[in-house]
């Protein structure tokens, strides 16, 4: 478990980013990011930063230390952000060949995508 703080099972975000993975790695599960759906924040500026950093850095930072692994995980799990599809035609199936919306939320969620497809 990577997380922001040290615990007894698990490495923090700067032991990765500067040790790599954990000798034994065998697959990645990224679930790391702000709530989007938080209902106590507003969409603010600052807030949609947050989102974004909170999600893309740690993406960037998994997949720039999985590239550089000698022994690479066997799989890597990018949990997507909600919103990726187009809020228009409740009738069409979505899925991964479908496109893109163009909100925000689908913005994010295709950075994300995006950058974790570099690992």
């Amino acid at each position: 478990v990577i997380s922001r703080v040290q615990r007894e099972h698990g490495v923090t975000w700067e032991e990765v980013e500067r040790e790599g993975l954990p000798t034994g790695t065998h697959g990645v599960v990224n679930l790391a990011g702000q709530n989007v759906l938080d209902p106590l924040r507003r969409w603010s500026p600052s807030f949609r930063e947050l989102c974004r950093t909170s999600r893309v850095d740690s993406t960037s930072l998994l997949a720039k230390v999985m590239g550089r692994s000698t022994i690479k995980p066997e799989v890597f799990v990018q949990v997507s952000d909600v919103g990726y599809y187009p809020n228009t035609d409740m009738e069409k199936v979505m899925d991964e060949s479908g496109e893109q919306g163009t909100d925000w939320l689908a913005k994010l969620a295709g950075e994300v995508e995006g950058v974790s497809i570099l690992a």
